[in-house]
């Protein structure tokens, strides 16, 4: 595939996810980290993943700030700083195949879990909160995707669809901007060599996308959206697990 439909590719996606995230409160990463890693390396899809993930929560939390949940973010956000430097490292010395098969395997069997007990158990409070930022924070800087174990928590502690989103956005600043530095900090901060036009329309697809984004919301049950959710988490980890079984096996 050439560069240039590659930047093309990269647009057309940054404006369906951003959509995905204004309606979801997240999917940023966990869709377009998995076409990512195979548009370009595990590396630099991952890394691109992490910058383009900084954007959209910047428009969406300011737009949603009455409704965060700052204590919450306080505890999410320690587990995923916590873990950040370590999964760096691994990151950079373990082969990429077997870490996004170990992050696909896992993500799946959480979901699973969690559907099992979905409204038969209720549990919350900061230590659940901080195992949760610590597995979000890992699964950022590993594969781009940290969305999965905050679907879980919402699942388990029946977390309010408006706070959860709103919630979500400073913590995906938190973790991307963490993610990238400590990779830059490790001599991995490895950047897509797009053409100038590429990242512009990426940057300018961002809001349009967010835009389309609010007027679906306006138009969808909150049921709807909570499924279509767990649908993207069910979908993100299988592909990571894919994407993780290529590159190993073949």
């Amino acid at each position: 595939m050439t560069t240039a439909l590659i930047a093309l590719t990269v647009c057309g996606l940054v404006l369906l996810v951003s959509a995905v995230q204004r309606v979801a409160g997240f999917g940023f990463g966990l869709v377009m980290a998995p076409f990512l890693v195979v548009l370009l390396d595990p590396h630099e899809g991952v890394m691109l993943a992490n910058l383009l993930s900084l954007v959209p929560p910047l428009f969406i939390m300011w737009e949603l700030r009455s409704h965060i949940e700052w204590r919450k973010f306080f505890w999410l956000s320690l587990g995923g700083l916590a873990i950040m430097m370590p999964a760096a490292w691994v990151s950079v010395q373990a082969p990429a195949g077997p870490l996004y098969i170990v992050v696909g395997a896992v993500v799946l069997a959480g979901l699973v879990t969690s559907s099992l007990f979905a409204g038969r158990v209720h549990v919350d409070g900061a230590a659940l909160q901080t195992a949760t930022g610590v597995t979000a924070g890992a699964g950022a800087v590993i594969a781009g995707v940290a969305a999965p174990p905050l679907t879980i928590y919402g699942m388990l502690s029946r977390w309010p669809l408006l706070p959860m989103i709103a919630t979500m956005q400073p913590l995906w600043v938190v973790i991307a901007a963490a993610s990238v530095g400590s990779k830059w900090y490790l001599g991995d901060g490895v950047v897509p060599g797009l053409p100038w036009w590429g990242w512009l329309g990426a940057l300018l697809a961002i809001p349009l996308g967010i835009w389309i984004g609010r007027l679906i919301q306006n138009a969808v049950d909150a049921r709807v959206v909570s499924r279509f959710v767990v649908g993207l988490a069910v979908a993100g980890a299988l592909l990571a697990l894919i994407t993780g079984v290529r590159m190993t096996f073949f």
